[in-house]
């Protein structure tokens, strides 16, 4: 699809990486700390220009965050699901 890919072990190194480069589309996944609001909105403050895709869990509400301009896609999901919204951005 032509995307390079950075990946982050943990929400800080997440934020570090944002800050050193231009990112199109960010999707956040993993832990409870990648998926809080707060992290959301400080993402959303480092790289206001991004489409931002936060996976989520079936069985746990999420915010989508409208607000922001965050989507939210529940998890567990397609892989083709995922490729036709990638292909979107």
């Amino acid at each position: 699809m032509g995307y390079s890919v950075d990946i982050a072990a943990n929400p800080q190194a997440a934020l570090n990486w944002i800050e050193l480069a231009r990112h199109d589309l960010i999707v956040c996944s993993g832990g409870d700390q990648s998926r809080s609001p707060e992290f959301i909105l400080r993402l959303r403050y480092t790289a206001p220009q991004s489409r931002i895709i936060v996976l989520g869990d079936a069985d746990r509400p999420l915010n989508a965050l409208t607000e922001l301009r965050v989507e939210v896609l529940r998890t567990p999901m397609d892989p083709n699901a995922m490729v036709t919204s990638l292909r979107a951005a």
